[in-house]
Parts: structure tokens; C-alpha cells; sequence
């Protein structure tokens, strides 16, 4: 009955296991990731189904690929690639509330809770970059090799340390804090992106001050949606704005706008 008992034990943890990793049904990620990344029958792809990442982490990656690796890709195929990736492992918005600072480029004083992930990780990266990705342990873990691979001289731009041990515990902590499937994963994937609506926006102008007003958001034949928004400062001026964006998953917006005067911006 004991030997019984620990087969089941193990076949349900390998079952468990087995069940991480989300499936890709992009048949232009496959078609044009399938070269390096094998699919199995569940559609989950080597690498590719092990991680989460903002619309810009996954950018990165497929420039990377294009650059390293000769990936051919039209501009709109790499569009497309990342759209449906930062559409279906993208972070949730619980999740990227908690990085907001460093998507929008604002001022703010990190606190890095853990001393490995400090002295062997944001010596180069912000902690808000690294913890702007979610994967599986084993992914976490592969990223000292490509590290290794990528940027040969790590351990000596690290030499006044033990950086290959050093990230060895950097990498078992955020494999704990920030694996593939999270609380926040599980309870807001399957939300969707806003449709055709209309919000109160407030905000802040560099040289005019602070605003408030109404943003009207519409759907575009190709998915895309365009922006209308009317806006009053405290003084009593008036402007309008409009534009053009892309959301990514139902928590990540990526736009481009207009201001009546002419100046243009950046949305996220």
C-alpha cells in the first residue's frame, strides 16, 4: 500500500508538471518559431510556452531572434508575433501594476528585496525589467547559461564578486517569486481588452500643468483602436487629443497621440 501511495504521489506530481506551459496556437509563431522551438501535442512550444513577458520583453526577444539567429520576418509578421504573444502570456494587470513606474518612465526609488538578485542582476538591469517577467524554474534557471553565452565577459565585469554562485541564488529566488503561473495569472487571464467606450482621464503636461477631461476609445477594422480625448487645464485652456494604439492582453496599452498643437506623445 506504501509503494502504491508514492506511485500515485509521483505520477501526480509529474502529471501536474507535465500541465505547465501555455499553449501557442499562433500558426504564424509556429511557422516561423517551429525551426528552433519543437512543438509537442499539447501545442506548447520549447522555451517559448515557459515564459510571460510585457509587449516590450517580448519585442526584445524577437529582435533578438531576427539579429542572432536570422529569424526572416516582415515587419508586420514581427507585429503580428508580438501582438498575439503580449495578447496570450503577457502579465495581467495586478501584475504589471506593480512595475507601472518603469513601463511609463516615471522617478522612482527601488526597493530590491532580495541581496543576490541586487549584487548579481540589477548592477545592469532595473529590478522592474526583471520582474517584468514570469517562467517556469527551469526557464529561470537557463538564464545563466544564456548569460554566459551571450555576454562572455560577465564574470569578469563581476570579478570583484563570485557571480557564478551569487546568480545561482538570484535565480532560485525569482524562480520562487515570479514563476509562470501566478495567483494573479489564474484570476485575471481570461479577461479581455476594452472595446468601444469612454473614460474621465486626468493627468499632468510638463510646462502646462495638470488636466482632466473625457477619452473616447473606438475599434478599428484591424483591431487597432483610435482615441479622441478633450481636455481641460487649471487654468481654464482647453485642447484635444487624438490617436492610435494597440492594447496587449486586457492590461497593456501601447498607443501613439497628437495634441491639437501639434506635439506628440507616447502611450502606455
Amino acid at each position: 500500500m506504501r509503494l502504491l501511495a508514492i506511485t500515485l504521489t509521483t505520477a501526480a506530481l509529474t502529471a501536474m508538471l507535465w500541465a505547465e506551459g501555455i499553449p501557442v496556437k499562433s500558426q504564424l509563431v509556429q511557422d516561423k518559431c517551429g525551426g528552433c522551438h519543437t512543438l509537442d501535442s499539447q501545442q506548447r512550444m520549447s522555451r517559448i510556452s515557459y515564459q510571460r513577458k510585457t509587449p516590450e520583453g517580448w519585442e526584445e526577444t524577437v529582435r533578438r531572434m531576427v539579429h542572432l539567429h536570422k529569424v526572416s520576418l516582415t515587419p508586420a509578421e514581427a507585429r503580428a508575433i508580438v501582438q498575439y504573444l503580449g495578447d496570450q502570456q503577457g502579465l495581467t494587470a495586478s501584475e504589471v501594476d506593480k512595475i507601472s513606474y518603469a513601463l511609463e518612465q516615471r522617478e522612482d526609488q527601488e526597493q530590491i528585496p532580495n541581496e543576490a538578485v541586487r549584487t548579481a542582476c540589477a548592477t545592469c538591469h532595473s529590478y522592474a525589467r526583471i520582474a517584468a517577467q514570469r517562467r517556469t524554474k527551469e526557464e529561470w534557471l537557463k538564464l545563466k547559461s544564456f548569460l554566459l553565452a551571450i555576454i562572455p565577459t560577465m564574470v569578469y565585469q563581476h570579478r570583484y564578486m563570485d557571480w557564478m554562485t551569487t546568480s545561482d541564488e538570484a535565480l532560485a529566488y525569482l524562480a520562487q517569486q515570479f514563476p509562470l503561473e501566478t495567483p494573479e495569472w489564474q484570476r485575471e487571464k481570461n479577461q479581455t481588452a476594452p472595446g468601444e467606450a469612454a473614460w474621465v482621464v486626468r493627468g499632468y503636461q510638463a510646462g502646462k500643468g495638470d488636466y482632466v477631461g473625457q477619452i473616447k476609445m473606438s475599434v478599428a477594422a484591424d483591431g487597432s483602436r483610435q482615441t479622441q480625448a478633450a481636455l481641460e487645464f487649471a487654468d481654464g485652456a482647453s485642447t484635444t487629443r487624438t490617436g492610435t494604439g494597440h492594447w496587449y492582453g486586457a492590461a497593456s496599452w501601447r498607443g501613439n497621440a497628437q495634441w491639437q498643437e501639434g506635439a506628440k506623445g507616447r502611450e502606455i
